[in-house]
């Protein structure tokens, strides 16, 4: 049975999703607020053994719930190996069934599961339910399971960075993690958030550019440090953030945030009519977001539109009632 999963399981890479600390740096591309663990590694098949292939062409594209339904298949038909119990938590994972997902990787833990993958995998569906001690204690386990292996410290580093704020504390797993990982952009970015959130804008600034320039050649949707360029320039080369904000929205037209930072540019240009159009562009990529309704309500009283500005103010104060956000 080890030979057979030897040969399933190589590589699992995970990215985690989280909410960031701060109004304008919130992930939201294509993922939901709660952690989540997306396969990026190659699952490869047995030899002559059909339904893994199978399943791995579902992992491939990013079907779930086909997926989902083979992997329950291969539970009920193979109870006691560990590795179907484990495929099958970690796509409920991905579906956002967290507590179901645990239960199934507890069960491959308990079958006798060792992938490094599984601590991982396991540590992130804690962190999915706000149990931060056992994902800290699943994210060490996989430490010393691979040691060699980036993520586990690239997700502690998140968690002091988003859960504790403790970004001295961040700043030393995202080292860790690009020491192990010296190109990776989305750790480049997040130890230039913990730069910036320390008020050391020059290391932000070459964090951010580093990141840039490793998802050049690539085509990549992250977003994010076209953004946080935004952010930093806006306050003294304002022409240069417009170029980076509009990047930003470029690669990631569903993220709130990147519209936020490029109707905050066009506005200090007195672009307003452009400011508007960003602004509900926003509303359209996070419904539940109130600030920007209000910062319609300002333009558009500004572009003496009363009707649609008292329209986004009653929005502002139904939002803020319900999210606070």
């Amino acid at each position: 049975m080890a030979s057979m999963i030897a040969l399933i399981l190589q590589g699992c890479v995970f990215l985690l999703a989280v909410k960031a600390w701060a109004q304008d740096t919130r992930e939201q591309e294509n993922l939901s607020d709660m952690p989540d663990a997306i396969l990026k590694g190659q699952i490869q098949s047995a030899a002559g053994d059909t339904v893994f292939r199978e399943l791995k062409s579902y992992l491939d594209t990013q079907r779930w719930q086909e997926a989902k339904s083979l992997a329950e298949q291969l539970v009920a038909g193979r109870p006691q190996e560990p590795f179907p119990h484990f495929c099958l938590g970690f796509v409920l994972l991905r579906q956002q069934d967290k507590l179901a997902a645990i239960r199934c990787l507890r069960k491959a833990e308990r079958l006798g599961f060792k992938d490094p993958a599984l601590p991982k995998t396991l540590g992130l569906a804690y962190y999915a339910i706000n149990q931060f001690l056992l994902f800290k204690q699943q994210m060490l386990k996989g430490i010393e399971a691979a040691p060699n292996d980036a993520w586990p410290h690239y997700y502690l580093g998140l968690h002091e960075a988003t859960v504790t704020e403790n970004f001295t504390a961040a700043l030393s797993h995202f080292g860790r993690a690009l020491a192990l990982r010296p190109h990776d952009s989305k750790t480049l970015y997040y130890r230039g958030l913990c730069y910036e959130s320390l008020d050391q804008r020059e290391l932000a600034q070459k964090d951010y550019e580093e990141a840039i320039q490793q998802l050049k050649p690539s085509e990549s949707a992250f977003s994010l440090p076209y953004q946080g360029m935004a952010r930093l320039l806006s306050r003294t080369e304002r022409t240069e953030a417009l170029r980076y904000a509009q990047w930003a929205v470029e690669k990631g037209a569903g993220v709130a945030d990147n519209h936020l930072i490029l109707a905050k540019i066009y506005e200090e240009l007195g672009k307003l009519s452009e400011a508007v159009q960003q602004l509900k562009a926003a509303v359209q990529a996070d419904p539940t977001l109130a600030s920007p309704h209000y910062q319609l309500y300002r333009l558009l009283s500004r572009l003496r539109d009363q009707e649609s500005a008292s329209g986004e103010l009653a929005e502002f104060q139904k939002l803020k009632a319900l999210y606070g956000s």
